[in-house]
C-alpha cells in the first residue's frame, strides 16, 4: 500500500490462507480483481470483510480440481494452451525468484513454504551425491484375533501354504481352508501339520465353494464354531490354449472357478468382516494370450471388490492382480510357466515378502476402507519403459492405449546389450521390408525379422538359428507363434495363422509362401 500511496493494487492473485489473505484483500484497488486459487479458507467457510465490494471489486476462486471434475472442454482447452507453452518454451522468463535447495535441506524448504514468507518457486537438487534424511516408520504390530476364523479358499496351493503359515505368525488361532480334494499333496499335509503343532486349529473340510449350497451346509456346520473375521479367496484352475482353439469346456472351468468361488463367498460369509481379499490377476489387464478365460475371471474379481467398496455393510475388500511371484505358487513349481515369463518378461516378478507385506497391510482391522479406487491393487506390472530400459521390443499387449502414457517415461541409462542389438537387427529388417521393390526383397526381409525376433525371445546368438530347420524345431510353441503373428501385422500389416507359424518346414519354405500375401501390398 505503500508503493501505491495507499490506493491498492489492480489485480491481487493469491495462494495465501488466514490472516495473509485478509492482508491480500485488504490490498486491493477499486474496480480491483481478486483471484483467489487456495482453498483453504473456501474448505473451511472462512468468514470475508465486505466493505471492499463498495469500491467495485469483484471476488473469485479458481479450483482446478472441480474444472477436472466437471468441465471437460475447459480442461482441455487449459491443458492444450499449457502444452503450446511448454512447446514454445514460452514461459515469460519463469517465476521470480527461483531458491535452489539440495535435497539434504529438503525440510528446511517445506518449512519455508509453511512461513508464508516464500515468493517465486523453490526447487529441489537430486543431485546424486547429496544425503538424503530418511526416517524408518514405526512397524504395525497389530495381531489377528486369537478368537475369531479366519477362512482361505483354495489355501493349499503354493501361495496359500505360504499364507496360511504367515497367519499363524500374526496370531490367527482358528483357520478353515475348503478344497475340493482336500489334502492331497505332502506339502500341504506338511504345513498343516506344522499348523497344528503350533496350537493352531486348522480345519480342512472338503468343499467345493464353487457350489453355493456346498458352502452354505459347511457354514452351517461350523456354526458353533468362532465367527468367521477375514476371507483370502486364491481359487483357481488354469486351461490355457488359444482363443480360437479353446473349447467351451476349458473356458467355462476357468471361469466358474473365479467367478463362482468368489460370488459364492460374497453372498454367504458376514458382511462385516474384517477383510475380504480376493486374489486375482494381471491377465485381466494384459489380456494374456491363451489365458482369455483366466482374463475373464480375474476381470470379474477386480469389479467385485469394486461394488462391493460402492456398498456400505462391507469391511475392507479389495482384488490383489498379481504378476509372477517368483519363489511359491503355480510358476515357481512349473517349469514351462517359468520359460514364458523369463522369455516374455511381461512382469516384473514378486517376492513372497512383499505379497506378505501386502497382505498385512490390507488385513489390518483398523484400515479405513479402501474406496472403489483403491479396491484394485497391481502388482508386479511391467510397463513400456522396462522394456525401453532393456532396448526390447515392447511386447505387444504392452502396445495397447492404456500404457501410452508409460511409454514417455524412458531410463537414460538403458544399457545396450545383445538383445538390443538384436532388436537394431530387427528394426533394419522392417525398414528393409517397406524399401524393398521386389516380393524377393520383401520375402527374405521377412526370414530376418522372424530370426531377429527368435534370438531375442530364445535367448541365443544370431547364428544358433539354422534357417534349414522349421521353427518348432527352435521350440516355438503356440504362445510364440502368436507373438509373432501379431509381430508381422502391427509391422508389416501381413496377415498369418498360428498354424501355419507352428507347420512351417523352414524359414526360406515359410518366407517364400508369403510370397502372393506380399504380391498384394506392393
Amino acid at each position: 500500500m505503500r508503493a501505491t500511496d495507499g490506493y491498492g493494487v489492480d489485480v491481487v492473485l493469491n495462494s495465501l490462507s488466514g490472516q495473509g489473505m485478509l492482508a491480500s484483500w485488504d490490498c486491493i484497488a477499486p474496480y480491483g480483481r481478486f483471484v483467489d486459487i487456495g482453498k483453504s479458507d473456501i474448505m473451511a467457510n472462512s468468514p470475508l470483510p465486505m466493505a471492499k465490494f463498495a469500491k467495485n471489486v469483484t471476488f473469485s476462486s479458481v479450483n482446478l480440481h472441480h474444472i477436472v471434475l466437471t468441465n471437460n472442454i475447459l480442461t482441455r482447452q487449459l491443458v492444450e494452451k499449457v502444452l503450446s507453452l511448454i512447446a514454445d518454451q514460452d514461459f515469460g522468463g519463469g517465476p521470480v525468484p527461483l531458491h535452489a535447495v539440495a535435497v539434504s535441506d529438503v525440510q528446511k524448504a517445506f518449512r519455508y513454504m509453511q512461513s508464508g514468507e516464500n515468493t517465486g518457486r523453490i526447487t529441489v537438487d537430486l543431485t546424486s551425491n547429496n544425503e538424503v534424511p530418511k526416517s524408518i516408520p514405526h512397524k504395525n504390530d497389530w495381531h489377528f484375533d486369537a478368537d475369531a476364523l479366519y477362512l482361505v479358499a483354495g489355501g493349499l496351493g503354493g501361495v496359500g501354504r505360504r499364507i496360511l503359515l504367515w497367519r499363524c505368525d500374526r496370531g490367527a488361532k482358528n483357520m478353515i481352508v475348503p478344497s475340493r480334494s482336500g489334502i492331497s499333496s505332502q506339502a500341504a499335509l506338511d504345513v498343516i501339520s506344522e499348523l497344528k503343532s503350533k496350537g493352531v486349529n486348522a480345519i480342512t473340510p472338503r468343499c467345493d465353494v464353487l457350489s453355493s449350497a456346498e458352502l452354505a451346509d459347511l457354514l452351517h456346520r461350523c456354526a458353533d464354531m468362532p465367527l468367521i473375521k477375514g476371507c483370502i479367496n486364491l481359487a483357481m484352475v488354469l486351461q490355457d490354449a488359444v482363443f480360437e482353439y479353446m473349447t467351451h469346456a476349458q473356458w467355462a472351468e476357468t471361469i466358474r472357478t473365479k467367478v463362482y468361488s468368489s460370488w459364492n463367498l460374497h453372498r454367504l460369509l458376514p458382511h462385516d468382516m474384517d477383510f475380504f481379499i480376493l486374489m486375482s490377476s494381471l491377465a485381466g489387464i494384459y489380456g494374456l494370450p491363451s489365458q482369455s478365460n483366466y482374463a475373464a475371471g480375474s476381470s470379474f474379481l477386480d469389479a467385485l471388490a469394486s461394488m462391493r467398496a460402492t456398498q456400505e455393510g462391507f469391511g475392507t475388500t479389495v482384488s490383489l492382480d498379481l504378476g509372477w511371484m517368483q519363489s511359491i505358487g503355480i510358476i515357481a513349481e512349473r517349469a514351462e510357466y517359468r520359460r514364458i515369463g523369463e522369455r516374455t518378461r511381461d512382469m516384473v516378478t514378486i517376492r513372497t515378502g512383499n505379497l506378505l507385506a501386502l497382505l498385512e497391510h490390507y488385513c489390518d482391522p483398523m484400515l479405513p476402507r479402501p474406496t472403489p479406487e483403491q479396491s484394485q491393487i497391481l502388482i508386479g506390472l511391467s510397463t513400456p519403459a522396462d522394456s525401453h530400459a532393456r532396448s526390447e521390443v515392447r511386447p505387444s499387449h504392452l502396445q495397447v492405449p492404456l500404457f501410452a502414457p508409460f511409454d514417455i517415461v524412458r531410463s537414460s541409462k538403458a544399457t545396450r546389450q545383445t538383445s538390443g542389438e538384436d532388436n537394431d537387427d530387427n528394426d533394419d529388417a522392417v525398414q528393409r521390408f517397406w524399401q524393398a521393390n521386389d516380393v524377393q526383397g520383401r520375402s527374405e526381409a521377412v526370414v530376418q525379422i522372424l530370426k531377429s525376433k527368435l534370438v531375442v525371445a530364445l535367448g541365443v546368438q544370431p547364428e544358433d538359428i539354422d534357417l534349414g530347420i522349421g521353427l518348432a524345431d527352435h521350440g516355438v510353441d503356440s504362445l510364440m507363434a502368436i507373438e509373432l503373428r501379431n509381430l508381422f501385422w502391427q509391422s508389416l500389416q501381413v496377415s498369418v495363422a498360428v498354424f501355419e507359424i507352428m507347420g512351417a518346414k523352414t524359414f526360406v519354405v515359410w518366407g517364400k509362401s508369403l510370397r502372393p500375401r506380399l504380391a498384394q501390398l506392393m
